[in-house]
């Protein structure tokens, strides 16, 4: 039988800061790759793929690829059949769904006060710049 695809993304979606979501989390989709075809479809650049690798190695998780330097999730999603897709995007979510790909968006940002906790833990790594670039602050001030 011919596993289903799932597709990924990983920052903030399959890797989270929220440590009560965290190992639930790698849980599911541990299990989802058992089950399924797995790749991870991210924005990340190239040169930043090792450290996904290193995730997925300590967490156990098989996947079949990482699609990085993904800005426009839709093409990458429709040429690998995905099923699904998980993204904490909801501009990626949106442009998903529009076009015809199932995409489940991350609940923990429907939270203010987690959202509060996202941004506060992107502005200690660094990295809040990137999320205001990429127009995704989810609502928060920048």
């Amino acid at each position: 039988m011919n596993k289903q695809t799932i597709t990924v993304d990983f920052d903030d979606t399959l890797q989270t800061v929220f440590s009560e979501l965290s190992d639930n989390r790698v849980e599911f989709f541990r299990l989802l790759a058992q089950v399924s075809t797995v790749y991870i479809v991210t924005a990340r650049h190239a040169e930043h793929v090792g450290e996904i690798r290193q995730f997925l190695k300590e967490q156990n998780i098989q996947v079949c690829g990482i699609i990085s330097d993904c800005r426009s999730k839709v093409n990458a999603c429709k040429s690998l059949n995905s099923l699904a897709h998980f993204d904490d995007s909801e501009r990626h979510c949106k442009e998903l769904t529009e076009n015809g790909v199932n995409c489940y968006y991350m609940g923990e940002f429907h939270s203010e006060t987690m959202k509060q906790v996202w941004k506060r833990s992107k502005v200690e790594q660094g990295v809040w710049k990137y999320y205001v670039l990429d127009n995704n602050t989810r609502g928060l001030s920048e």
